[in-house]
């Protein structure tokens, strides 16, 4: 879910396009919910993932560039944490761009009927 506040210039659309096209990726996506749950060093997320640390690593790189996550030096090494765009509120992760928020929820249940939208 997107909220809109206000109109959108075309400069914080740009912005908002650049976070989605990040989010849009689902490594990334994973990335942020181990994150999510802890801190972490890049190992445990190359273990989480199953994939190469080279490729963890690069997809950290875009997260941390677009202010989704952070690290700090804990000795010799790096720990990942969620960066200051993102909130945790009960199950979903809230993305704040400029005024903007984009929030990823928890997934609908199967045997639940789709919401429908209201008449105007």
């Amino acid at each position: 879910m997107i909220s809109f506040a206000t109109a959108m210039t075309v400069e914080e659309s740009q912005q908002l396009g650049s976070v989605l096209s990040v989010l849009a990726d689902p490594t990334r996506l994973q990335i942020l919910f181990w994150l999510s749950q802890n801190n972490r060093h890049v190992n445990s997320l190359v273990e989480q993932l199953g994939m190469p640390q080279p490729g963890v690593s690069h997809h950290l790189s875009i997260l941390r560039m677009a202010g989704l996550v952070s690290w700090r030096h804990e000795g010799k090494n790096r720990i990942y944490s969620l960066g200051g765009r993102v909130a945790l509120d009960g199950q979903s992760l809230s993305v704040n761009v400029n005024g903007f928020t984009v929030t990823i929820g928890p997934r609908l249940a199967l045997d639940e009927p789709p919401v429908e939208a209201s008449a105007r």
